[in-house]
Formats: C-alpha cells, structure tokens, sequence
C-alpha cells in the first residue's frame, strides 16, 4: 500500500467499472479528480528537442564541445541555454567531451650522431644460445620525470639433434 500515488490513481481509473470510486478512494476523492485532470500519460519531456539538439551538435563538432561552447551553439540557434543548463543538458544526452591527447615528439631523428648498423639484417635463426641479443627501448611519458623501460631477449631457435 506504500505506492507511489500515480500507481494507486492508475488503479482506481482501471477498476472504477467495476467498483464505486467511493469505495477505491479511501482518502480523498478531490485529489483523484485533480490527478485526472493533469496529463500524466502523454506528456513530453520540456527538454527533449533540446536534448536531440545537443546530440547532433555533439556528432557534428565530434565531441569537441563542452558545456560553455554548447551554450554558445544553442544561443546562436536560438535557444536560451546558459552554461550550467547546456552541461546538464548534456549529461542527460549521454555526451562528454572527448579530450584530444597532446602529441609529443620524443624521436629526434635529425641528428648528427652514428647510428649502429644492422648486422642481424633479419636473420633470427641462430646455431648457439648467446650469441644473438635484441633490446628495446620504451620511454613511459610522465608529467613529473621522463623514465623509461629497456627490455632485452636473447633469440634461440630449437636446435636439431
């Protein structure tokens, strides 16, 4: 019995053929008639066009659009949206703003250092262990330092008996 009043308003308006609505409405016949007389089932959202609004600007600037330049869309549009309702807005469209990472070059190729020669050209199959040796390499980008990972391995192949 501790429903929601819309569930118990929709039953009564389901039962009320078969029942007087005296006897469904303990309480208060006022507030069903009141209950009746609002649109309940057929009503639209306020922000659903600008919710598709907001959507297909998201799609059409690729997610680059956060809350402030939203705003800025949906005025020039002819909307009055501030900021704070545009970042609402966009929560209840399900967009967020897809940060672009920032490209950093850590290469430099143009140098005037030697460069070691290839001499394993390709060929990794090898006659002992240890006599062919392969590293790498990797550095981990971090705001706060510039460290990096060198990993190496040996290459063997099975030797036939």
């Amino acid at each position: 019995l501790c429903q929601r009043v819309g569930v118990k308003y929709d039953f009564i308006r389901q039962q009320q053929k078969s029942y007087p609505i005296t006897v469904l409405c303990r309480v208060s016949r006022s507030k069903y008639y009141k209950y009746l007389k609002t649109v309940h089932e057929n009503q639209i959202n306020p922000d659903f066009e600008l919710i598709a609004k907001v959507r297909q600007i998201h799609s059409d600037t690729r997610g680059s659009y956060g809350s402030r330049r939203m705003s800025g869309q949906l005025r020039d549009d002819g909307y009055d949206v501030g900021r704070y309702r545009a970042s609402s807005l966009m929560k209840k469209a399900g967009v967020y703003v897809k940060l672009q990472k920032r490209f950093k070059r850590i290469t430099d190729s143009n140098h005037n250092q030697p460069v070691a020669p290839n001499l394993l050209n390709r060929q990794f199959e090898v006659a002992r262990s240890d006599t062919v040796w392969c590293a790498d390499i990797t550095y981990l980008v971090r705001p706060e330092k510039f460290p990096f990972l060198l990993s190496s391995a040996g290459f063997l192949t099975h030797l036939s008996s």
